[in-house]
């Protein structure tokens, strides 16, 4: 009993963190991890791109299956209809700060790019696909004189995640929660901050050049 009720004390205080995160992006359409649990296991998933956007650290802790790296990400100019873009970081704020950014430089993508509810609520859908972490394997072949390294990674299933902080540790309380220790917690919080701030700086510019096109035409 105890474990249920400590279970949903933490379920609403990620959802209420989630309200607030996403609430500051609301020209951003948002998406829940039950409604991401269901396309991954319907007949869409292949239509679907999965985007983490935290930290390095964050991502070897744990992953959304399937997830690729901002860095990686490659948008086609044309999508086709069924295509989405589902972009994650832990709550809502990173993510949706990423994936406005997005929508902006893609127009042709708006309403294709959503603003999933984090990480963190992730850990609460039932029947959700393990979280993984990437462990790498590095294999020498040696052929004559030559000798060939291969490197492979291999996602492997784990109870671990990341929370950034303590304040944000509302996961659920079957993972072992992780976060930055104060060494390196200012760091990328000041990170954070920043590239905020260039975020928005771009935002209001865009929002600016569609205001000036529009009176101009």
């Amino acid at each position: 009993m105890t474990d249920n009720i400590e279970r949903r004390r933490r379920y609403e205080e990620c959802r209420q963190q989630v309200l607030n995160y996403q609430g500051q992006f609301p020209d951003v359409p948002t998406m829940t991890s039950e409604q991401l649990v269901e396309i991954l296991q319907g007949t869409e998933s292949s239509n679907l791109t999965i985007v983490d956007v935290r930290t390095a650290e964050e991502q070897a802790v744990s992953k959304i299956p399937g997830a690729i790296p901002l860095h990686k990400l490659r948008i086609q100019p044309n999508p086709n209809d069924e295509d989405q873009i589902a972009v994650y970081c832990t709550v809502g704020y990173r993510s949706g700060r990423e994936a406005r950014r997005l929508q902006e430089t893609y127009p042709q993508w708006k309403g294709k790019i959503f603003n999933l509810d984090g990480i963190l609520a992730y850990s609460f859908v039932e029947g959700a696909p393990s979280l993984v972490t990437t462990t790498t394997t590095t294999t020498a072949i040696t052929s004559g004189d030559a000798t060939t390294t291969t490197t492979t990674s291999n996602p492997k299933p784990t109870k671990r995640l990341h929370t950034y902080g303590p304040n944000w540790n509302c996961a659920n309380p079957d993972f072992e929660a992780v976060w930055f220790q104060k060494t390196s917690f200012v760091g990328h919080v000041c990170q954070t901050v920043c590239c905020s701030v260039g975020r928005m700086c771009q935002h209001y510019a865009s929002v600016c050049r569609s205001s000036r096109s529009k009176r101009e035409s």
